[in-house]
């Protein structure tokens, strides 16, 4: 019975050791947005604001835009993507878009709002994330060195479980 009970925490440790593995082995895999805008201003009666924002490489903008409701909602909101030549997305209301950017450059966001009611004023909240574009057949894997790096730690936690179960009973902590 002490002897499973010892065992317990090892096989514990093992699965958690596997799992950070694997975990860390997939980590610089993932890309993260880079987030390019955000702001929650502040507008009276029907006003525009315009941000700009520089897009590195081709990719793609994902715009969330959310009527706050303080101190009243908002009548209307609307959001426009456009480059010094044109305009490339228009939508109207919340929600989210993703728009794809074929070139790097300067890009103007313009959030149009009329506010309401008695104080005659509106908050929206906006925020812009940036990412790149996958290549058609996905992102590149270094899938070997991933795997060397899993097995050796797969092999180091098993080459723990045998070290502990072989230490003497007098050795052993409690």
């Amino acid at each position: 019975m002490t002897e499973t009970k010892g065992r317990m925490p090892v096989r514990r440790l093992a699965a958690g050791a596997v799992f950070a593995l694997v975990a860390a082995a997939a980590a610089p895999l993932a890309s993260a947005d880079t987030l390019i805008a955000e702001a929650s201003p502040l507008i009276s009666g029907t006003q525009s604001n315009v941000y700009t924002v520089s897009a590195p490489t081709a990719g793609s903008v994902t715009v969330t835009l959310s009527n706050l409701g303080w101190p009243d909602r908002l009548a209307s909101l609307s959001f426009a993507l456009a480059t010094s030549s044109g305009v490339l997305k228009t939508f109207s209301g919340e929600g989210s878009q993703t728009i794809d950017i074929g070139t790097a450059g300067q890009y103007y966001a313009i959030v149009t709002g009329t506010a309401q009611g008695h104080w005659n004023l509106g908050m929206y909240s906006l925020r812009m994330t940036f990412s790149t574009l996958q290549s058609p057949g996905g992102p590149t894997v270094p899938l070997p060195a991933a795997a060397w790096l899993l097995l050796s730690g797969i092999a180091g936690v098993f080459g723990l479980m045998r070290w502990k179960q072989e230490l003497p009973a007098s050795v052993a902590p409690a």
